[in-house]
């Protein structure tokens, strides 16, 4: 259900913030698993991308967030500075 999936990203972000980025994809991708149509998650699972140093995956991420959910602004931005960071 939508509750039970607001509850996972609740606990992917808790994770993402306690520094648990391992742990944290992992729910995330669960989360995608159920609902490959959710834009906040590819943001969360593009984050713990670059927590961890890899920008290339972060930017995978980021495209997939703008393939998703069309014309979605804070995506173009985000993928904008994943870019300018690998270069």
């Amino acid at each position: 259900s939508k509750e039970d999936l607001d509850k996972k990203f609740h606990r992917g972000m808790l994770l993402v913030d306690a520094g648990d980025t391992p742990e944290a994809k992992r729910v995330l991708e669960q989360i995608l698993q159920d609902d490959p149509s959710d834009t906040r998650v590819y943001g969360a699972l593009a984050s713990c991308h670059e927590k961890s140093g890899d920008f290339r995956s972060a930017e995978k991420c980021y495209r997939k967030m703008i393939e998703v959910g069309g014309d979605f602004p804070p995506g173009y931005v985000a993928l904008a500075e994943t870019l300018r960071q690998q270069n």
